[in-house]
């Protein structure tokens, strides 16, 4: 018998939470807008604070009752009922010194302050589990919504692309016209690598029986086969 009653027990609990949340979100909405007509007419300055101050903790509330994470991350204690229940009682007094319709703002605040505040003491396990559930359909909605992978730690993206890049380089030794521009494209990069290494008024050239390079001075006409380091040290 106590096997079979304890998931009709803890299917009651969770309706009460359920009933718990509505209650806390309808009290919270009516919180901000008990807080937008104290600023319109606001004749003192303690009360255009506490306009102010409802407005932000309703909508905290109804952040907190519909599991909003994202916005409680500097508010994490409004994440259990016991946060949850001291939080609706402090905005509650908040509301002494105000005028007669203070009594309503301590009606909406301490409503859902009590019951969580009883939920705290009395299950607050469930609770706890609730949040953990919510969490967990919360992160596996993300993950089927994120579909696209990095590029990066896709395996079958990075064979692909070294396959790719080793046919490219057979192709570049076997095909003469690529492998000459290859060579081409370097010796001009060391000719102008060495040219601007050359001491003032020498230049290179290139022997036309031989091909190969030797470094002439346009001012006085000397020729010379060594390196340009050498042609430096004489200069």
């Amino acid at each position: 018998m106590a096997d079979d009653s304890a998931p009709e027990a803890g299917g009651c609990e969770k309706k009460i939470f359920i009933a718990v949340r509505i209650i806390g979100a309808c009290c919270a909405v009516s919180l901000i807008v008990i807080g937008a007509l104290g600023l319109v007419g606001a004749p003192k300055i303690r009360q255009l604070v506490d306009s102010v101050f409802f407005i932000m903790f309703g909508t905290l509330f109804i952040a907190a009752e519909v599991r909003f994470g994202m916005f409680l991350h500097y508010f994490s204690f409004l994440k259990t009922p016991l946060g949850l229940g001291v939080a609706y009682i402090f905005v509650g007094l908040r509301a002494f010194g105000w005028p007669w319709w203070r009594y309503i703002v301590m009606i909406l605040a301490f409503t859902p302050g009590a019951f969580y505040l009883i939920l705290a003491c009395t299950c607050s396990k469930l609770y706890q589990r609730d949040q953990k559930d919510t969490a967990a359909v919360d992160e596996k909605k993300n993950q089927l919504q994120d579909p696209l992978l990095d590029p990066a730690n896709d395996p079958n993206l990075s064979s692909a692309a070294a396959s790719i890049g080793a046919e490219f380089g057979k192709q570049a030794v076997s095909n003469p016209a690529i492998r000459d521009a290859a060579i081409s494209a370097a010796s001009a990069a060391v000719t102008a690598a060495v040219k601007e290494a050359l001491p003032p008024n020498w230049e290179t050239r290139t022997d036309e029986g031989s091909g190969s390079t030797y470094f002439y001075n346009s001012r006085t006409g000397e020729m010379s086969w060594y390196s340009s380091t050498f042609i430096w040290l004489n200069t």
